[in-house]
C-alpha cells in the first residue's frame, strides 16, 4: 500500500502545482511584463551623420573614419567591428550608441561616467574599461 501511496501523492503534488493559465479562449488577468527600456537619444541627423557632443570622441572618430572636416557619416565607421579609443580624454559616449555593429570597444583610461548608450550595442562582445 505504501508503495502506491507515495508515487500517487508525488504525482498529485506535481500536477497541482503552478498556474495553468487561462483556458483557451479566456482572457488573462495578468499583463505581460515589459522588458526594461533604455532611454534612447538619437545621435544621428536626418542625413545619417553622427551628432557628437564630446570633442575628444569626435576627434578620435574623425581620425579613424578619415573625415577631416564636416559631418561624420555613420556609414564611414561601419567597416570597423572594433574600436580602440583608449586614453583620449573622452567623457560623453552618446554617439557610440549608434554603432550597433561594434563587437569590441576599448575605452580604457577615459573619463566616461555614463555607460547607458552602450546598452544599444547589441553585438558587443568585448568592452574594455578602466
Amino acid at each position: 500500500m505504501m508503495r502506491f501511496f507515495f508515487p500517487a501523492c508525488l504525482v498529485a503534488l506535481l500536477v497541482g502545482c503552478g498556474d495553468p493559465g487561462p483556458a483557451p479562449g479566456e482572457a488573462s488577468d495578468t499583463v505581460p511584463a515589459k522588458e526594461p527600456t533604455v532611454p534612447y537619444k538619437s545621435c544621428l541627423d536626418a542625413a545619417g551623420n553622427l551628432i557628437i557632443e564630446d570633442s575628444a570622441l569626435e576627434s578620435a572618430l574623425r581620425k579613424l573614419a578619415g573625415v577631416s572636416e564636416g559631418p561624420i557619416p555613420k556609414a564611414a565607421l561601419s567597416r570597423f567591428a572594433a574600436l580602440t579609443l583608449n586614453d583620449q580624454q573622452i567623457q560623453n559616449i552618446d554617439a557610440l550608441g549608434e554603432l550597433g555593429h561594434l563587437k569590441s570597444l576599448n575605452l580604457t583610461d577615459n573619463q566616461v561616467s555614463d555607460l547607458a548608450p552602450l546598452a544599444r550595442l547589441v553585438n558587443l562582445e568585448e568592452l574594455w574599461l578602466r
